[in-house]
Parts: C-alpha cells; sequence; structure tokens
C-alpha cells in the first residue's frame, strides 16, 4: 500500500479505511475511522467514535483519558494538584479517600471513622468516637482530653498490682511519688468509704480533719503520736469502763462451792443459775476445761443423766443469770425508747451434741428468768463439731418497745440458754422482739434427748454494739466485789484445801479471831443479838439469811454450840443484825461472839434478784 500524505484536514467520514502510516498537518476528526497504521497528526485530534489501537498508543499532554482496559504509565500519573501516583507505587491524595477497606498501617490517616480495627506505629488521632466491640490493648500512654466513661456495670482492670492516678500540679489525687494524696475541692464534704447495699459508712474523713471508724482499730504493730490522743468511744461506748455488763463470766468466782455435783434448780457459779426437772437427773458442776489460748481456765459444765428424758410441756432445762443485769448497767442501753442501742453476746461453747440450740434476752424483773418478762427477743447458735470449744458471737437489736428498768438496783435485762424446755416457753418466732416470756423455738436441741450428753460454758460477754470483743478479763477482787454485793458466805475451810474458791472468812480448827462473823451481846439467857458487816455493801437494804449450819456462840468464856438464827430485826446495806436464839443457858448483858462451829459451819446472805 502506498503511503498517503494529508496536508489539510480529513472532513468527517464514515467510509473511509485508512491503511499504513497516515501524517495530518492540522486536526483529525473522525466519526468512526479506521486506522493501521501511525497516525501522526501536528494539530489536534478529535474522535466522537470509538479508536482502536492495535499496538502502543504514544502522547503527550493529555487532558482526559477514559480507558476501559488496563492503562500503563511510565513515569506515574498526575491528576490535577489533588493526586499523584508515582512510578514506585506510591500515592498521594490531598482531598478525600473514600474505600470500601483498607490494609496499610494508616500512620497519616485522619478523621477516621470505622467499625474494623485500626493499627498504627504512631499517634492516631480520632474526631469522633471510638467504639471496641473486643478487648482494646495499649502499651503505651493513652491521652484524652475530655473524660474516659466506662459503661455501667463496667470496670477498669490493672494488669499488675500498680494503679496510679497522676496529675503533674500539687493539686494531684494520687501523685506520682506513691503518696495517696486527696485533695477535696469543696469544704463541707467529706471523704467516705461504705459498703454493702445500704451502703453501710464504715470510714469517714470530715473536712476539719476528723475521723470516723465505724468498727475496731486493729494495729499489728506500735502506734507512735506526737501529740494527745482523745478517744471518746471504743465500741459504741464509753471509754475508761468495762465492756462486759455480764459479771462472772468467766466463772472465776463459785461461793456455793459448785466444784462438785449438785442437782435441782440451784445457783451453780456466781451471778448463773441452772434449772433441770427433777426427773431428770442432771448434773451441774464448775470444771477446770476451758478453750486454750483465751486466758479462761473454768466452765460450767451440766451432764444429763444416764438416761433420755423427755421435757414436760411446763418444765424447762436452762441456763441462765441468776441475777439480771441491774438498771444501773442496762441505762445505757435506752430499750424502750426510740434511741434503742443493739447488744452482742459472745461466749464459748463445748457440747456433745451438734445441732442448732436456743438462747433469748428478756426484760426479767423478777426472780425467776419469767416473773415479769413481757418481752424477749429469741436467737439461735450452732455447735458444729461435738466436744469441741466453739466461739458464738449473737446480735440482738435494741428494743424500742416494751418495759425496761431504766435505772436503779432492781433487775432489767437476763439472758437464758434453753436446753430443753417444754412448749409452754417455745415461741412463735426468732430474730426479733416480740411480746411473751418464751425463750425457745421449735425444734431447737435439748439435752434430755441424749442419755450423758454435756453442755459447756465459759467465756460469757454482752457489750454494746454489733461487734464483739475479746473476752475482758476484769481484776479479779472487782469480780469478787461485784458477785458479793448479790450473795456472801462465811465457810469453813483451809484456803489451801481442794474446796478453795474465793477468799472468804475462813479460819483453822480453834476458835480463833479468823473465824469472828459477828459480835453483839446476850440481850437475855435465851437471846443473843449480833451485828454482822458485809463487805462490800450488799446490792440493797433487804438482804435474807439463806444458811445458818453449824454455829456458835462464845459470851462470858463459855462456848454455846446450841445456837439457832431467829431472824434479822434490822439490816442496811452494810450490816444485818442477827437475832439468836441459845435456849436460856446465857446470862444477860454480857457481850457475844458468833464463830464457825466446824468443817459443816456456813452462813450465807443474798439479795439476789
Amino acid at each position: 500500500m502506498a503511503l498517503t500524505k494529508i496536508t489539510g484536514q480529513v472532513v468527517d467520514t464514515t467510509t473511509d479505511l485508512v491503511v499504513g502510516v497516515t501524517t495530518v498537518g492540522g486536526g483529525v476528526s473522525a466519526v468512526d475511522g479506521f486506522f493501521s497504521g501511525i497516525i501522526t497528526a501536528v494539530g489536534d485530534a478529535s474522535f466522537s467514535g470509538n479508536v482502536s489501537v492495535g499496538g502502543t498508543l504514544t502522547y503527550e499532554d493529555v487532558t482526559n483519558i477514559d480507558a476501559v482496559g488496563l492503562v500503563t504509565a511510565r513515569n506515574g500519573i498526575v491528576v490535577g494538584s489533588g493526586i499523584t501516583l508515582s512510578k514506585d507505587g506510591d500515592g498521594f491524595f490531598t482531598g478525600i479517600v473514600t474505600a470500601t477497606s483498607f490494609v496499610g498501617s494508616g500512620a497519616e490517616l485522619t478523621g477516621v471513622a470505622s467499625t474494623e480495627n485500626i493499627r498504627t506505629n504512631t499517634n492516631a488521632t480520632f474526631l469522633q468516637n471510638v467504639s471496641v466491640v473486643g478487648t482494646s490493648t495499649h502499651t503505651g500512654q493513652i491521652t484524652a482530653n475530655d473524660h474516659i466513661n466506662l459503661a455501667t456495670g463496667k470496670k477498669l482492670s490493672m494488669a499488675s498490682d500498680v494503679f496510679k492516678i497522676y496529675h503533674s500540679t500539687n493539686a494531684a489525687i494520687i501523685n506520682e511519688s506513691g503518696d495517696l494524696l486527696i485533695n477535696q475541692s469543696v469544704a463541707s464534704k467529706d471523704l467516705k468509704v461504705s459498703t454493702g447495699s445500704g451502703p453501710t459508712e464504715r470510714v469517714k474523713i470530715e473536712p476539719t480533719g476528723n475521723i470516723n471508724i465505724a468498727n475496731n482499730v486493729n494495729v499489728v504493730g506500735v502506734s507512735t503520736f506526737n501529740d494527745n490522743v482523745n478517744v471518746i468511744r471504743i465500741n459504741d461506748t464509753q471509754v475508761g469502763g468495762y465492756r462486759n455488763m455480764i459479771t462472772n463470766g468467766d466463772n472465776l468466782i463459785s461461793q456455793r462451792y459448785l466444784d462438785t455435783s449438785n442437782t435441782g434448780y440451784v445457783g451453780t457459779v456466781d451471778m448463773f443459775r441452772t434449772s433441770t426437772p427433777g426427773g431428770m437427773s442432771a448434773t451441774k458442776q464448775r470444771v477446770a476445761d476451758a478453750p486454750a489460748g483465751t486466758g479462761l481456765y473454768y466452765s460450767l459444765k451440766i451432764t444429763n443423766g444416764s438416761s433420755t428424758y423427755s421435757v414436760p410441756s411446763n418444765s424447762n432445762t436452762i441456763f441462765h443469770q441468776l441475777n439480771s443485769l441491774e438498771g444501773y448497767k442496762t441505762r445505757m442501753l435506752s430499750w424502750g425508747t426510740s434511741s434503742a442501742r443493739p447488744v452482742t453476746l459472745s461466749f464459748y461453747v463445748k457440747s456433745s451434741q451438734t445441732g442448732t440450740f436456743a438462747v433469748a434476752i428478756g426484760n426479767n424483773t423478777g426472780e425467776a428468768y419469767y416473773q415479769g418478762t413481757s418481752r424477749t427477743f429469741i436467737s439461735s447458735y450452732t455447735v458444729s463439731s461435738a466436744n469441741t470449744w466453739e466461739r458464738k458471737t449473737i446480735t440482738f437489736e435494741g428494743d424500742t418497745s416494751g418495759t425496761w428498768v431504766g435505772i436503779g438496783t432492781g433487775g432489767s435485762l437476763s439472758v437464758i440458754w434453753d436446753l430443753g424446755s417444754g412448749g409452754s416457753y417455745q415461741g412463735a418466732s426468732t430474730g426479733s422482739w416480740q411480746s411473751s416470756s418464751n425463750f425457745r423455738f421449735s425444734g431447737a436441741k435439748s439435752l434430755g434427748d441424749t442419755a450423758s450428753a454435756t453442755w459447756q460454758i465459759t467465756g460469757i460477754q454482752l457489750e454494746i454494739g454489733r461487734q464483739a470483743t475479746d473476752f475482758e478479763h476484769k481484776d479479779y477482787d472487782d469480780v469478787l466485789n461485784e458477785c458479793r454485793r448479790h450473795f456472801q458466805t462465811w465457810y469453813w475451810g483451809d484456803m489451801n484445801g481442794s474446796n478453795s474458791h474465793v477468799d472468804n472468812f475462813t479460819g483453822g480448827t480453834d476458835n480463833n479471831a479468823a473465824t469472828l462473823i459477828a459480835t453483839g451481846f446476850c440481850h437475855d439467857p435465851d437471846d443473843i443479838h449480833v451485828s454482822a458487816e458485809f463487805c462490800p455493801n450488799m446490792r440493797s437494804r433487804t438482804p435474807a439469811v439463806v444458811d445458818f449450819t453449824d454455829m456458835r456462840c462464845i459470851s462470858g468464856g463459855t462456848v454455846y454450840d446450841n445456837v439457832t438464827y431467829v431472824q434479822g430485826n434490822y439490816s442496811s446495806r452494810d450490816r444485818m443484825n442477827l437475832h439468836i436464839d441459845n435456849e436460856g443457858s446465857m446470862t444477860g448483858g454480857y457481850g457475844a461472839a458468833l464463830i464457825l462451829k466446824n468443817s459443816g459451819s456456813k452462813l450465807s446472805i443474798s439479795c439476789e434478784i
């Protein structure tokens, strides 16, 4: 085919077919032009139809390219001032890039909002919220220009035991040096530590610097104070007095010589009493058995007989206070008012029977546990291991109703441990105050259910508050004097003998001064008037002689053994005048002395509640 040279313009044609090399000096315009060779256009080339190039298309300074297939550029592609694609594969965009997916470091990305994970090797800035469904792991710092909010119920967990909230100024919450500094900018607000659903306030630091602690403060090491320490209350009660409202809770004082067996409704150790039905044949005795490491030595032990015993409905088996707590001991409880305060009972128990036992508190104002009782609170405790000392603590809420002795020496409060009583003493509910004299609940353990069953108790303590403290070991003389306010006795005996129990007025085998009980005069041959002094003073002005056994009188140098107690014709809290009958053999007007006669001699005077 010959070469065709066109110096002018090729006019629009739909039928021309050019084969070979075509050189166009001017512009090329065609609707459907077909060229099998090379086309060289000096001017513009405009094609309104399709242009098919079988070989390589070479072009310079092209404004627009609409390519259906692959476009290959030798030195990159530049689109205006916003996009540059280099021959090395780099892409540079000054505007917005919209993509359905992204793979890469994203180090230079800004304003990204995506539900997909984004990993960066340098800092990343997010202009909108970032939601993380799974775990977010950070190896470096997290900087927030606003609050970090956690959803309700979510936690901020630390991988180690180090937790630090740091601020570089002196107003730090927790500073970097390790000091815990909690600065309260609002002067009227307290710093509080609370627990529970209530919540219950445990610790409070007031703006003034006062610290209020709800319960005990335990210090393992040495506490050093550079100034005075003012302690107002411990365990919600006053400092300086005894915490334990119970007297002789460790069984140290036993003026009745109950180191041997005893049966019936009798006193046990001082300030306590047991009651068992006669048919039960139970024994009670003080024994040298107590939990180790407590400082306690004695316990009171009750033992059932060799056979089982079903307690009648109107009978009871109990251990309780012989003397109700006097009003002066319970006045700070404010029971019977809206300000009633709780008390906590604690004790050590050892029983051959396991299971749940009953214990109660009542407003006992009478001689016995049921006399004058109109309000009771029945609770329980469980013996888990047989023949093992266990400590029990029970909190009784204060009674806002009922009648309670607020002051004085009259009976107010009594604690009753049930050991198997009949239905007449069984209450309908437990765990709250009720208007009744009941002290047992249905199903409580009974000592009579098992032959030779045993029950022991010691370390009895009743204190204000909901926290039980260690048993308070009171001064021995203080406890002895407290017991003697209610009961005083004079025994024959040797303090080194097996029956020694308290420091009583005891002597030897002769009529020496140590056996002296009272002095006075012979009113006439029949009557002796002597005055016995009490040490300490008795609880009330009306004590009673409860035992006058094998006494003798010395008058005018003569010993008279046939003396009997007639009456006390006058008494006060510090002494009692005894009227004694000598059956008419003495000389009136002579002085007289009342002394112990033999090892069985005993004088006991009581003003127990």
